[in-house]
């Protein structure tokens, strides 16, 4: 009889640690969510240029969000600029508002995004960097067409390598003024040709405009 006591004693003992154990997770789990549906101003900080890259963002405070909230890290990554991305996966989870992330592996593009934990509230949008060991090849940009004070610019991409290319104009005193940027969501498919038009051009003989392949910061 004793010997069965002792074992149910232990097996409700074991019980109740088990209950316990529970418990407590499902308390550390729970988090108060934010009143806002938003995770706030997230945003590139800085970020290093050598290999392997890292890269710090910042965020503020939902409204509502209690003192020590747990914010989850999610990162997506794509061969280039044109591939689909992965599917998120939480990487670091912070009480802060700040975080560096580590682009460790060479050539990709990643896509970071910040989320409340347990909670239906995130950022508006996400954050894309690349590892590219090399920048992306120059576009090809010519003048298909003209009009009165207008030209029509064809845009072709170098490689799937380029985050945005940035169009620029020569004024009227022969230095060159932004005119438009166009993203990899604008230039993708890889091989792609935009279409630009370039209107309210001041008479002159000749009109010159030039393209430049950027990478992700």
């Amino acid at each position: 009889m004793k010997d069965v006591e002792s074992k149910g004693l232990a097996r409700f003992g074991l019980r109740a640690s088990l209950v316990g154990a529970l418990l407590a997770a499902g308390l550390a789990a729970a988090q108060p969510c934010p009143s806002a549906t938003t995770v706030p101003n997230f945003r590139f900080v800085s970020s290093t240029q050598a290999f392997p890259r890292q890269v710090t963002y910042a965020w503020d405070v939902p409204a509502g969000a209690v003192s020590g909230t747990v914010y989850e890290i999610l990162r997506a990554e794509s061969g280039d600029y044109c591939a689909g991305f992965s599917a998120f996966e939480v990487i670091a989870e912070t009480t802060a508002t700040t975080h560096i992330v580590t682009l460790d592996g060479a050539n990709r593009v990643y896509e970071f995004w910040v989320r409340v934990k347990g909670c239906n509230v995130a950022a508006a949008g996400a954050w894309i960097d690349d590892s590219f060991t090399l920048p992306p090849s120059a576009p090809v940009l010519a003048i298909s067409a003209t009009g009165a004070n207008q030209v029509t610019l064809s845009l072709t991409p170098g490689d799937a390598r380029t985050a945005a290319i940035v169009l620029e104009r020569a004024g009227t005193n022969g230095s060159f003024q932004q005119i438009d940027t166009k993203f990899f969501y604008d230039l993708c498919p890889a091989g792609n040709t935009l279409t630009v038009l370039d209107f309210g051009l001041a008479p002159a003989p000749t009109t010159t405009a030039r393209g430049r392949s950027t990478r992700g910061r």
